[in-house]
């Protein structure tokens, strides 16, 4: 069907690694997708138990250093992938648990938005206002409040990078 594009994630979850093995498929209409969550442990803190109190960047017990490199590395498979077949790329996911402490979100936020910027990449951002853990109307330095505000630091990030898309 040549009047609509198809969006494909690749198994398993759409992670980057998923790239390192992945053919295009045969149809010139197609946009490969994928979802950016690593370290779990930062993106998913408080959420079904697991342990808050991991900053973003920095040391993640276990497995290591977490900043903007590792980010770049972790995506690497995917810019491959999109060089070496010349296809389209859009990031589907991501989001950061206000869970995290600090300014963690934000500079998480911040990095993912930045590497995806950096390679025209479009993007999707993952939980707004489909849960209260993602939300980025919700502020981080208030776990408990329920009340979104449009100058949440979160919110306000992406929003101008909205505006930097026109």
């Amino acid at each position: 069907d040549s009047r609509h594009v198809v969006f494909y994630e690749p198994s398993p979850l759409a992670a980057p690694h998923a790239f390192k093995t992945l053919r295009p498929l045969a149809d010139s209409n197609v946009v490969y997708t994928f979802h950016l969550y690593e370290p779990h442990r930062v993106t998913h803190q408080g959420i079904q138990g697991r342990p808050n109190g991991i900053r973003y960047p920095g040391a993640v017990p276990n497995i290591g250093v977490w900043d903007r490199n590792r980010l770049s590395q972790t995506i690497q498979p995917v810019r491959e992938f999109s060089r070496k077949y010349g296809v389209p790329i859009m990031l589907t996911e991501f989001s950061c648990s206000r869970g995290a402490p600090g300014d963690s979100r934000e500079r998480y936020l911040t990095d993912v938005l930045d590497l995806v910027g950096d390679e025209h990449w479009p993007w999707l951002y993952h939980g707004f206002r489909v849960w209260e853990g993602w939300d980025p109307e919700l502020p981080s330095n208030d776990r408990e409040s329920r009340i979104r505000k449009a100058d949440t630091p979160a919110i306000v990030l992406i929003k101008q990078r909205l505006g930097a898309r026109k």
